[in-house]
């Protein structure tokens, strides 16, 4: 039986904004969960709880990537990461080992309406976007799990990543014997991380969205000019449909990386950790000028600094944190304490995010190599 879920009638979870457009339920989480197989993730919660075999359908339309549908102890991710496009079994959930997780091509036009449907049958699972089949398997978890029957009651939520916008158009949940299809195994066609293959700086960002490229063009033309004074090295990995863009330096202990995934992509800066005993401490740093980083930008503009410092993701529980690293980091700023995630400014993809990369460096540089 199809149900058509009122949008009135979701419920908030966790830190979010949530607001009616027109006909669209928006909403954009406040806090960022760093780790993809956190199901904390804020989000809307649909009313009531559903039983196997079901269908979910809905119509959404985002800004930046990193939409989750979280249901029962699993969680269907569609975001820009190779790390994050693992499926989470509804029952199972979190395998011991990521090498036992599938994957599947998640990706969408961003800014553009975009049908998602989610299918879970005792012996079938498939993913559709706009239609398309991106994830089809007769041998899931849960299908055998003697779990099953008692768990078999589950909730569901949409969840985002922080900085994001979600405008939820329609949704709607099928319970009961769902359309058996002839379908082969469908999972990931696209890498599981940087691809094997070689290209260059701009054959790489080819597939991006205008806006995007442009930007990543200015920010990786703004962080060479500067590459003397603060030892930058460049390095590229891989592919356009899997790519990670490196700008590291040795000296002074920073990285900032882009991550591409064919059409999406998203950047991290951090003052790197050392998986060694060389500097003391599994996970230790080698130097680290954030709060430095963040008063000077706050010389000129303390508006730059408070966005910036929104950027570093709260920390969560994680492996490296329970064996006691220094993975999270506590940074203060104009009064402010955080625990940071790997003391990790994580951004998305949106243009005004690498013009603050940009403003960071410049702080960076004067720190450290002296004025512009």
């Amino acid at each position: 039986m199809r149900q058509n879920i009122s949008l009135k009638a979701l419920i908030p979870h966790g830190k979010v904004d949530a607001k009616f457009n027109g006909d669209a339920l928006e909403f954009s989480p406040k806090v960022m969960v760093n780790d993809f197989l956190d199901s904390r993730a804020p989000g809307l919660i649909l009313p009531g709880k559903f039983k196997l075999p079901f269908s979910i359908d809905l119509t959404v339309n985002m800004d930046a990537v990193g939409l989750r549908l979280v249901i029962g102890n699993g969680i269907i991710p569609f975001t820009a990461g190779w790390n994050g496009r693992e499926i989470i079994d509804l029952v199972c959930g979190v395998p011991k080992t990521y090498s036992h997780m599938k994957m599947f091509d998640a990706s969408f036009e961003l800014n553009k309406d975009t049908d998602i449907s989610v299918t879970y049958d005792h012996k079938f699972m498939m993913i559709k976007i706009n239609g398309d089949i991106r994830y089809f398997s007769r041998k899931e978890k849960y299908m055998k799990s003697p779990l099953l029957e008692e768990e078999n009651n589950f909730e569901i939520k949409i969840a985002a990543e922080k900085f994001s916008t979600v405008a939820i158009k329609s949704i709607s949940v099928t319970e009961g014997l769902q359309e058996e299809i002839e379908a082969k195994e469908i999972s990931l066609d696209i890498p599981a991380g940087v691809d094997k293959g070689k290209e260059s700086f701009e054959e790489c960002i080819a597939y991006l969205p205008e806006a995007a490229r442009q930007e990543i063009i200015q920010t990786n033309d703004h962080l060479l000019s500067m590459k003397k004074q603060l030892k930058i090295k460049r390095s590229i990995e891989g592919t356009h449909k899997g790519c990670r863009i490196k700008y590291n330096s040795a000296e002074f202990g920073f990285g900032y990386h882009i991550i591409v995934s064919h059409g999406w992509a998203s950047h991290f800066f951090w003052f790197s950790m050392h998986f060694n005993y060389k500097y003391g401490d599994f996970g230790a740093r080698k130097c680290d000028y954030t709060e430095a980083m963040l008063q000077k930008i706050a010389e000129k503009s303390p508006e730059s600094a408070a966005r910036i410092f929104d950027y570093y993701g709260e920390c969560g529980i994680c492996l490296f944190a329970s064996r006691g690293s220094k993975c999270p980091m506590v940074y203060e700023y104009n009064g402010v304490k955080k625990t940071t995630c790997h003391g990790k400014m994580n951004m998305n993809m949106k243009p005004e995010t690498f013009a603050d990369v940009r403003i960071a460096f410049d702080a960076l540089y004067e720190i450290i190599g002296g004025n512009r």
